[in-house]
């Protein structure tokens, strides 16, 4: 034997297997005898493809024609491998019914054969007639071949979910649904969420959305803790829960996700100042949440998630937000958010809203700075220069609400709200004159009830009158039910600018209103008696009502007197008026009067001595000596009382020159009378301090004036 190392031992290694070689060999020529058909089977075959000529010759033993020899077709190779004598049919028969044309026929052989194939061969040809059919566009053959396949007991995830997808593809998703209920009932252990995601889709489309929802829900609540849920799921509950109606079962979920998020957490002022940019998964499912919020009746949480996304710079949120504040009362938080994002690019008008909150919150420190930047760009704003000035007049700054005010009437002239405001900022810082003087030029219907009062005090205490009438009579239209103090204010305004009439019809509507009002009744009197008119004046005081009232009863006697009426008075009064009332001295002496007219002359006497000697009295004193025609006595106290004076009194020289006629001294009267009436000229010339009002004069103590 040769060494080893001979070049005669060193064979080239063989690749295969000299028996394995042999075997397949003989396999081959073992198919191909058996693929060649028998006599009889080769006359059958042409018989059943229409080879009728062929098939005689074959019969006879003709020989055939020689003609090329085809290939043999799909369905011949799946028979011959579904042979029980062939070696490996399974993947040589998935072979062949993939690449066949016809998955009928596939299926009819397979069911003729079944009884030569064991169980995992029958699983896999039936999976393949299912991917057959499918790829010949038959998903209903698709889902019946891997039902059968179901029943018969290969009921593995893999076959229940193709007849799934077969039955949907058929478009009877009916059916599909009943392999998953049936798979979840009796093996639920290999019901993959793969399944559940289609037995979800299967609800939706048959519309089944309240199942659709449960399976979704089961999920959530088994994926742990809300934040960890799947936005996407969140999302696809969301929806399957509006179609169902029950978004309100969802939105509390969707909810606790976006606040288990840390935007979600995060307060406004965080938010605005954030460095790293929210996600947008966040922002969708934070206006998800304030929309769905919104339409179900929910404006409270759907402002909050707007004003956070306002903040994030959603415009549409913050076009909500603007809106549900509104109504919510919620200014103080849409305040805070524009505060942290104005100027917003494109929307002045957050800019403009923005002084206007700030001012409503009595921010007296960022309200003036925001007023100014929108004022800057805007300086002919009539409404905002309005609502700064109002913000001055706030804080107070008076001096700058006064110069934002006129800047208003500099733009606009008629603006009556501006020159009010200027009116009463100029009496605040005491330019009455000035206040005045806009007050009197501001119309009658641009008055307040604030203007009205300030215009009637200027009016009176800088002596203007027919002003003072003005503002009381623009009250007193004003007023539904005029008390008694409306009624004399106006008759006295009436009374100062000498228009008796106005004043009688004031008082006279006023006792039309108030009929029981004595004080009323009383100064109505008193008009008619200034007026001249005793009569009236006698008329209104003579009632019962008055008779234990000391005001009416002096004016009663006074009247009574000038009208010289002292029988009248004292069928009235009665003896003993004077221990009622503690008259003054002009009263006491016309009581006086009135006792001596009517005879009784120790009661009159009593009363004359009843006044003091003293200066201020001795004019009535001397008018009463008149009266007696005790014309000595009477000069005496008139001559007295004229030497007292420091500034001549021209009525007191016409009374002196009354009792000297009265004496028939005539040309001593006629002395007294020019001196009178130079004093009286001298008067008119004067400027004079302040006129004194007619209804508060003295009654004449002339004897000259009737």
């Amino acid at each position: 034997m040769p060494a080893p190392s001979s070049p005669l031992c060193q064979q080239p290694p063989r690749l295969v297997p000299e028996w394995l070689m042999w075997s397949m060999v003989v396999g081959c020529l073992s198919l191909a005898v058996a693929l060649i058909p028998s006599k009889r089977q080769l006359v059958g075959r042409l018989l059943e493809d229409g080879e009728n000529q062929r098939a005689l010759e074959v019969a006879h033993g003709t020989p055939p024609a020689p003609a090329p020899t085809a290939p043999p077709s799909a369905l011949d190779n799946l028979r011959v491998s579904l042979n029980p004598d062939f070696h490996g049919p399974g993947a040589v028969a998935a072979a062949a019914i993939e690449s066949a044309t016809d998955p009928t026929a596939c299926l009819d052989l397979v069911h003729r054969m079944e009884t030569n194939l064991a169980a995992p061969q029958k699983r896999s040809l039936y999976q393949a007639i299912a991917r057959s059919a499918l790829a010949q566009n038959n998903p209903a053959l698709a889902a019946q071949v891997a039902n059968a396949a179901i029943q018969q007991g290969f009921a593995d995830p893999e076959l229940r979910l193709s007849a799934v997808q077969s039955w949907r593809w058929a478009g009877k998703p009916e059916q599909a649904l009943k392999i998953l209920e049936q798979w979840r009932t009796t093996d639920p252990a290999t019901f993959t969420s793969e399944s559940t995601d289609t037995e979800i889709t299967l609800s939706r489309e048959t519309g089944a959305n309240d199942h659709a929802l449960k399976l979704l829900l089961s999920r959530l609540d088994a994926t742990g803790p809300p934040g960890a849920a799947p936005p996407e799921i969140l999302e696809l509950a969301l929806t399957i829960a509006g179609n169902a109606g029950r978004i309100g079962e969802v939105l509390p979920r969707i909810a606790l996700w976006v606040d288990a998020q840390p935007a979600g957490k995060a307060t406004i002022a965080e938010l605005a100042s954030a460095k790293n940019p929210i996600c947008p998964i966040f922002k969708h499912f934070a206006g998800l949440l304030a929309r769905h919020s919104e339409w179900s009746g929910q404006p409270g949480p759907a402002l909050d998630w707007y004003l956070k996304l306002a903040v994030l710079g959603d415009t549409f949120a913050l076009e909500r937000a603007n809106e549900l504040q509104k109504g919510l009362n919620r200014r103080q938080d849409f305040k805070a958010v524009l505060q942290k994002i104005v100027p917003v690019p494109g929307q002045p008008k957050y800019t403009r809203l923005l002084p206007t909150l700030l001012a409503d919150a009595g921010d007296y420190t960022a309200a003036p700075a925001a007023y100014g930047r929108w004022l800057k760009d805007n300086p002919d704003d009539i409404s905002a220069l309005t609502e700064l000035g109002a913000l001055y007049s706030e804080i107070p700054d008076s001096p700058k609400a006064l110069a934002t005010y006129e800047k208003v009437a500099a733009l606009e002239p008629g603006n009556l709200l501006a020159r009010k405001e200027i009116a009463d900022l100029r009496l605040v810082l005491k330019d009455f004159s000035g206040a005045f003087k806009l007050y009197n030029t501001l119309p009658d219907s641009a008055h307040d009830a604030i203007t009205l009062e300030n215009f009637s005090l200027l009016a009176e205490s800088l002596a203007d009158y027919p002003a003072y009438n003005r503002s009381l009579l623009m009250r007193y239209h004003r007023l539904n039910h005029p008390s008694t103090n409306d009624f004399l204010e106006l008759a006295r305004s009436y009374a100062l600018i000498n228009q008796p009439d106005g004043a009688i019809t004031t008082l006279s509507e006023g006792l039309r209103r108030l009929p029981d009002s004595r004080v009323i009744r009383t100064h109505l009197a008193q008009a008619w008696r200034n007026k001249g008119n005793y009569d009236q004046a006698i008329r209104l005081l003579a009632v019962p009502s008055l008779k234990d009232n000391f005001m009416a009863t002096s004016l009663f006697i006074e009247v009574c007197c000038l009208k010289e009426d002292y029988q009248q008075a004292l069928v009235f009064l009665g003896r003993g008026i004077e221990k009622k009332f503690a008259f003054p001295p002009d009263v006491l002496l016309d009581l006086g009067h009135i006792y001596f007219n009517n005879g009784y002359m120790t009661e009159a006497d009593i009363l004359y001595s009843s006044v003091p000697d003293e200066p201020s009295l001795w004019p009535l004193i001397a008018n009463a000596r008149f009266q007696r025609s005790d014309l000595s006595g009477a000069e005496t106290f008139q001559r007295r009382y004229l030497s007292s004076l420091q500034v001549p009194d021209p009525q007191g020289w016409l009374l002196m020159g009354d009792i000297l006629r009265a004496g028939g001294r005539e040309a001593e009267a006629q002395t007294a009378y020019q001196k009178s009436l130079n004093l009286m000229e001298e008067k008119l010339h004067a400027r004079p301090v302040a006129e004194t009002p007619p209804s508060a004069k003295t009654r004449p103590t002339t004897a000259s004036n009737p």
